[in-house]
């Protein structure tokens, strides 16, 4: 008897989702005209990038090495600590065609005492870039380093 009520809880289970299945109905354009929802894109971000080499090339070359994009380090000797972090971004595109991005922090802290967090907490950010060099392409190996050890931080509030 034990094996038999086993297998009726099987079953039962087993038929659960075919019984609670909703009946699907095709739309017509007209109902669909009717249909809303949220528009747009939020992307919450926290990352940290490191990229070899960056090389453009047209008639020579513009090349980056060792590029670095994370959270800011508050040295400015070399920009990047860790990950860049509680970073929102907004996407939305507009009735009349306008894209509008908003950038913005995921992190607010209450600065007024009545537990509601209302001030937005600055995002750091730091970039690296190990050299940017102009190379030629022409076989002559001619390059000019332009600039190296670029160390750029701050804040977006």
């Amino acid at each position: 008897m034990k094996g038999l009520n086993k297998l009726a809880l099987a079953t039962a289970v087993a038929a659960a989702p075919f019984a609670a299945q909703a009946e699907l109905k095709a739309m017509d354009d007209s109902s669909m005209g009717n249909v809303t929802g949220q528009s747009g894109v939020t992307i919450e971000l926290e990352t940290q990038v490191d990229i070899d080499t960056v090389t453009y090339t047209d008639e020579g070359q513009f090349n980056l090495s060792n590029v670095a994009i994370g959270g800011g380090d508050g040295d400015a000797s070399n920009g990047v600590n860790g990950k860049l972090d509680n970073l929102k971004i907004d996407i939305d595109v507009e009735a009349d065609g306008d894209a509008v991005i908003q950038v913005g922090t995921t992190e607010f802290v209450d600065t007024d005492g009545d537990g509601v967090p209302d001030q937005p907490v600055p995002i750091d950010f730091g970039v690296s870039v190990g050299s940017a060099s102009l190379n030629a392409t022409d076989g002559s190996g001619d390059s000019t380093l332009l600039a190296s050890n670029i160390g750029i931080e701050g804040d977006i509030a």
